[in-house]
């Protein structure tokens, strides 16, 4: 997020004000928002120096509304959307026929989330003001029971841990310690934490490129950047408070850019702007490609979750 949790929170409260149901204890599925969406598989793209441009036309469907501050999202291995219902305190699940499950409540912050194989969900959640620790926790099926893998100190008192990424190569998960200014590996059992890069100002999304690389958008430093192998940071584009990053299934990166409300597309080769995919979206935080190429974003201030169909 590129605002500090003070202003998040007026935000939500002025959103709850509006829409007392947006806030409201939620039965376990929610009524679905048609159109709805049929799921794929998620995108594994094969990445290349110079990506094919993606179709320029899109269709803005939206698949969920009236959540408490919609934010990270991501696909489980059905193509279903899950995302962080950072309003509620809750992580929910979008269904093939439009409806939403709450699979979880009662987390302080929640952010990043990664499925694994197992059905389980691996979920970043910033702790409460003045409780200065960040925590990853594992959901476990069919209850999504929480259980505490790890810890993160936080005494910055600026938001905590923004995202959490799976590296395919390695199994490990690719942590963003946002307000220290780290990326780290560590396993999805929590252990045998690994410090990849520092140095960033906030970064908020660490993401696994090829040939070990991470890719990562630093969202105050206003860069998104790569990390060689041997820990060597490159800049590479300058955008507005970028925030999350996908790839393509054409092998480009597309990027959430908080500053002007967009989602652009990137060469991952060189950082060149190719395109700006989607514009005037209302604050674009998580982002998730499927297989056939379709884009689904959390717009966090209309409180919607919205897909971007190919064609």
């Amino acid at each position: 997020m590129q605002t500090p949790a003070s202003f998040r929170r007026i935000v939500v409260g002025v959103l709850c004000a509006l829409s007392l149901a947006a806030c409201a204890t939620r039965a376990t599925n929610v009524p679905p928002v048609a159109p709805t969406h049929t799921p794929a598989a998620t995108a594994t793209p094969t990445l290349i120096p110079t990506p094919t441009l993606a179709p320029a036309r899109y269709t803005k469907l939206v698949l969920a509304h009236g959540f408490g501050s919609p934010d990270d999202l991501t696909l489980d291995a059905q193509g279903r959307v899950i995302f962080a219902d950072f309003g509620n305190n809750g992580v929910n699940r979008i269904n093939a026929d439009g409806s939403v499950t709450v699979l979880a409540r009662g987390f302080p912050e929640p952010e990043g989330i990664v499925p694994l194989a197992d059905g389980a969900l691996i979920v970043a959640v910033q702790g409460n003001n003045g409780d200065h620790i960040d925590m990853i926790e594992r959901l476990t099926p069919p209850t999504y029971a929480a259980t505490v893998i790890h810890t993160f100190a936080n005494t910055t008192n600026l938001p905590g841990i923004d995202s959490l990424s799976l590296d395919p190569a390695t199994g490990d998960l690719l942590v963003a310690d946002s307000p220290n200014g780290v990326v780290y590996r560590l396993r999805t059992d929590g252990s045998d934490l690994r410090r990849i890069a520092g140095g960033f100002v906030r970064p908020t999304h660490a993401l696994a490129g090829p040939n070990g690389t991470v890719y990562v958008a630093d969202e105050y430093g206003g860069v998104v950047a790569r990390i060689a192998p041997t820990g060597t940071v490159t800049r590479l584009a300058t955008l507005s408070y970028p925030d999350d990053l996908a790839w393509d299934a054409d092998g480009s990166l597309l990027v959430t850019a908080l500053g002007d409300n967009t989602v652009v597309r990137l060469d991952p080769a060189n950082g060149a702007k190719l395109a700006t995919l989607a514009g005037n979206l209302f604050e674009p935080q998580g982002l998730a490609v499927d297989a056939r190429g379709d884009v689904f974003v959390s717009e966090q201030r209309a409180n919607i979750v919205i897909e971007l169909r190919r064609g």
